[in-house]
């Protein structure tokens, strides 16, 4: 076979793949997509690892850092394990390879970094919450036959370390400063910010965000604005920290394909992909599923409660979700 041939064959299936996987992308609000045509950033970064792949004829391996751990404020989540909101999230990653199998024959995997080990301990999360919820999203997997999917993570790294060491030696080995955290958020106001610095500082107004709402329980006693400053400082922590997470992923698993759940524009190293639907970032971890007749979506438990949704349970007895089906 000409070889022109096989490689405009390789070419057009891995802009397939690529297409395939950006219809369910995760892009910040006023970003147009450039999914109907590959750019260059993307095509420079997350196509080139796609076509590698098919290249070699192996499968293609996505990580995604992700399910960590259930907030601690429950007026967000049902409780401490994985619900609905996990299952059909991970079901929809599992069916996403299953859609490029369609068109790559060899296949894609994702695995799943979970990250709940590596900055729990800034959550107020205990060891157990995380290794219960680890192994449940495992338990999800194999029940569901979810057989693209796989977990890794710190726990994998270091085996033979106390938790706390894990941690202290990731930082050790990966961690960086804050004033460089801080500059490169601080860069993302300037006139010709990198895609670098932008990422930065959205997903630091995200995160500190979500720690403000998860500080915001019943019964805690200070106020607002002491709860806006230890966010803001938790934040710069748990970023460095995710950095790490991030920088060591890159260094044991480099030929992979990065997916990230947090929003990412063209040219970032990381692909931002939805888990459910257009959420506007709120994660299985930080909310319930809602079921109406529009389909699934994700809000926060306090907001399903507050529009009558009815408290679907599992086959188990376990709650699962709420829906707002037959509900007048």
């Amino acid at each position: 076979m000409d070889a022109c041939l096989v490689e405009k064959s390789e070419s057009i299936i891995a802009k397939e793949v690529f297409d395939l996987i950006s219809s369910y992308r995760r892009l910040p609000k006023n970003f147009v997509s450039c999914h109907s045509e590959l750019c260059h950033s993307c095509m420079n970064i997350h196509y080139s690892k796609i076509l590698d792949f098919i290249k070699e004829n192996k499968p293609i391996v996505c990580i995604l850092p992700a399910f960590p751990s259930k907030s601690p404020n429950k007026e967000k989540v049902l409780g401490n394990l994985p619900d609905f909101a996990e299952k059909i999230s991970l079901g929809f990653l599992n069916k996403l390879c299953a859609e490029v199998s369609r068109i790559y024959p060899v296949g894609m995997k994702i695995l799943i970094c979970s990250d709940g080990r590596v900055f729990n301990d800034l959550l107020d999360i205990s060891e157990s919450n995380i290794s219960d919820y680890k192994k449940e999203i495992q338990n999800i997997i194999t029940n569901n036959q979810f057989h693209y999917l796989s977990t890794f993570d710190l726990d994998d790294v270091y085996p033979n370390l106390s938790f706390c060491a894990m941690r202290e030696k990731l930082m050790t080995n990966y961690g960086n400063s804050k004033e460089v955290l801080r500059n490169s958020i601080l860069a993302a106001d300037s006139t010709r910010p990198s895609a670098k610095n932008v990422d930065a500082k959205r997903m630091f107004l995200g995160i500190k965000k979500f720690l403000f709402e998860d500080s915001l329980f019943q019964g805690q006693k200070k106020s607002k604005a002491q709860l806006h400053k230890e966010s803001k400082l938790k934040a710069y922590e748990l970023i460095l920290r995710s950095n790490a997470w991030s920088d060591i992923l890159e260094d044991i698993f480099p030929d992979a394909v990065r997916l990230s759940i947090h929003p990412h524009v063209c040219g970032s190293k990381k692909f931002g992909i939805r888990l459910v639907a257009d959420e506007s970032w709120i994660t299985p971890w930080h909310g319930v599923v809602l079921e109406s007749n529009n389909g699934f979506r994700l809000v926060k438990k306090k907001a399903a409660e507050e529009l009558g949704a009815k408290l679907i349970f599992d086959e188990f007895g376990k709650a699962s979700h709420y829906s707002l089906k037959g509900v007048h």
